[in-house]
């Protein structure tokens, strides 16, 4: 059974406190915060900070106060288990010691990790080395089950549509950065210049408002057309500079964030598989470690 420390006080008053100091983190010092207690069992605590190592971060009011009933409720019924194991159960401590021992270091090797990523791990991923990643292994990009449309597109109220049909005409690199830059500063309510990869669905929700089927406009013609949201009428801006079909390769410009996260994944490995290597031998040449198979 839960008991607290103030038995006058219900679990709903004990948690809603809890979570209140949860959310106001800087209302306390750290240490006082990890002082409070939530719960006890017989005397053993369930500290805030346990508690709120596993209330999610994204949960308020009633919905982190049940989820946090629920947590203690567990924790309780563990150790009501625990306590009933440790009495019919011989030598139970010797006989899950070998799994806590592995369990330890796999929660250090974990918290280790996390450390050593955040702060070694070079983050910064040039263009040359994207590029080269996506020139050598085209296979990774390739189109799969279905057909994309890589485009320019712009949604804007402007009334000078001239002057944003020959930005987004054009091939000149100095033009696109003047439509980017035109964009950047306000003028559209929604832009894509950075040669978007978009789905066919995705292409027919962007062009509602046009007379036809987008997906199958002239390619790289810019096709203007009006569409009203609450009263407001926008005019949209597309070109359509490429089809991929099925198997083909996807362009450089869609596949650059996959890329990123592909590089950043093998840094994180190489820079895990070093260290532990490192470490290792380390302790072997240190007489830390010594074993009789080797």
């Amino acid at each position: 059974m839960i008991s607290f420390k103030k038995n006058n006080i219900s679990l709903f008053v004990v948690v809603l406190s809890a979570l209140f100091v949860i959310g106001c983190k800087g209302c306390k010092q750290k240490e006082d915060v990890d002082k409070t207690i939530v719960a006890e069992f017989k005397g053993y605590p369930l500290y805030l900070y346990q508690l709120n190592r596993y209330v999610p971060s994204d949960l308020s009011g009633n919905d982190s106060i049940e989820f946090a009933k629920t947590y203690i409720k567990d924790w309780a019924t563990g150790k009501a288990i625990e306590e009933k194991a440790q009495a019919e159960i011989q030598d139970i401590d010797k006989k899950i010691e070998p799994e806590l021992a592995a369990a330890r270091i796999a929660l250090i090797r974990r918290e280790f990790t996390e450390w050593l990523i955040e702060k070694n791990l070079d983050t910064v991923v040039q263009y040359q080395q994207l590029h080269d990643y996506y020139k050598k292994f085209p296979d990774k990009f390739k189109s799969q089950g279905a057909t994309y449309y890589q485009i320019f597109y712009i949604k804007t109220p402007s009334s000078n549509p001239s002057q944003i049909v020959s930005w987004m005409s054009s091939n000149k690199t100095e033009e696109l950065q003047k439509l980017n830059k035109w964009c950047l500063e306000g003028n559209c309510v929604e832009y894509r210049t950075d040669s978007s990869v978009v789905t066919e669905s995705e292409l027919m929700e962007l062009g509602q408002g046009y007379y036809g089927n987008l997906s199958r406009a002239k390619l790289n013609t810019v096709h203007s057309y009006t569409h009203t949201v609450e009263g407001k009428t926008y005019t949209n801006f597309v070109r359509i500079l490429k089809v991929i079909r099925e198997g083909e390769i996807l362009p450089f410009a869609a596949c650059k964030d996959k890329i990123t996260g592909n590089l950043l994944n093998q840094r994180k490995n190489e820079l895990i598989d070093q260290t532990e290597h490192t470490l290792f031998e380390e302790a072997k040449a240190s007489n830390k470690f010594k074993s009789k198979l080797e």
